[in-house]
C-alpha cells in the first residue's frame, strides 16, 4: 500500500513548478541561488539533471576536471554546491530526459561535459560543426544560444539557431 502511494506521488511534478515542467522531457529549472551565483557567474548554470552524480563529483573534487578551469570556491560553498548537484543529478531527477541520458552513458564512463553525453550528441547530430564555432554560439556548451528556454529546463521548444 505504501509503495503504491509513493509511486502515485512520484508521478506528479514537484509543487511550485510551472506548467512547463510536466514531469516528462523538461528538466527541473535551477532554483539554488548559491549555485546560480557561484557557477552561473561564469557560464550557463546547467541543470544538475544533465549529468550523473559521479560526473558532478569529479568536476567538483578532482583538480583539472572542471571544463572551465580551476573552481575557486571556499570549502563550505563547494560542499553546499556539491550536495545540491548530487541531490538533483540525473539519477535523482524525475525527468524522462535525464533517464534517457543516463541510459546512453556506459557505467564505466564519467563525462565531464554535457556535450560528451551520447544522448546529447545524438540530439545534435544534424547540426554542422561550424555552427558551434559561430560567434553567437561559440561552443557546444552554450545551450542558451539556441535553446531559448534552457534556463527553465525546456530544451525541445523555442529552439532557434543563430545565423552569425
Amino acid at each position: 500500500m505504501l509503495v503504491a502511494f509513493v509511486l502515485l506521488l512520484s508521478s506528479f511534478p514537484p509543487q511550485g513548478f510551472s506548467d512547463e515542467y510536466k514531469g516528462g522531457e523538461n528538466l527541473l529549472p535551477v532554483k539554488n541561488e548559491l549555485y546560480k551565483k557561484s557557477c552561473g557567474a561564469c557560464h550557463f548554470a546547467y541543470q544538475p539533471g544533465l549529468l550523473p552524480e559521479r560526473s558532478w563529483k569529479k568536476i567538483m573534487d578532482t583538480p583539472g576536471s572542471h571544463p572551465g578551469g580551476t573552481i575557486s570556491l571556499d570549502d563550505r560553498t563547494k560542499e553546499k554546491i556539491r550536495k545540491y548537484l548530487a541531490l538533483n543529478s540525473a539519477e535523482n531527477s524525475p525527468s524522462k530526459r535525464s533517464e534517457n541520458m543516463l541510459a546512453t552513458i556506459d557505467s564505466g564512463r564519467t563525462p565531464l561535459r554535457i556535450s560528451e553525453v551520447p544522448y546529447i550528441r545524438h540530439k545534435h547530430d544534424e547540426i554542422r560543426p561550424d555552427v558551434f564555432k559561430r560567434k553567437s554560439v561559440s561552443s557546444r556548451g552554450n545551450c542558451i544560444a539556441c535553446h531559448r528556454k534552457a534556463g527553465q529546463g525546456v530544451y525541445d521548444h523555442d529552439v532557434i539557431i543563430p545565423k552569425g
